[in-house]
């Protein structure tokens, strides 16, 4: 797995998070594609084995987290 590259990722989302912070409306074509982001990283790790293949889908939990934390965070109480 490529860390300098997840690593520029780690910080784009952080970004688009704090650029949207103040909007009532995200783009949804956006959101879709953060949003899937899990599901394509965890997808390629199945080209890998052993704890490569680990460091892959644990970089696909951590993204989703990442999106919901600071892009789309639930409201408060859900």
């Amino acid at each position: 797995m490529d860390e300098a590259l997840f690593d520029a990722l780690r910080t784009a989302i952080i970004d688009v998070g704090a650029a949207w912070s103040d909007s009532d409306v995200l783009p949804k074509g956006a959101v879709n594609d953060l949003v899937g982001l899990f599901s394509w990283i965890d997808s390629s790790s199945y080209f890998y084995q052993g704890d490569e293949a680990e460091r892959i889908r644990q970089a696909a939990r951590e993204a989703e987290a990442m999106v919901f934390r600071y892009v789309v965070p639930a409201p408060p109480g859900e």
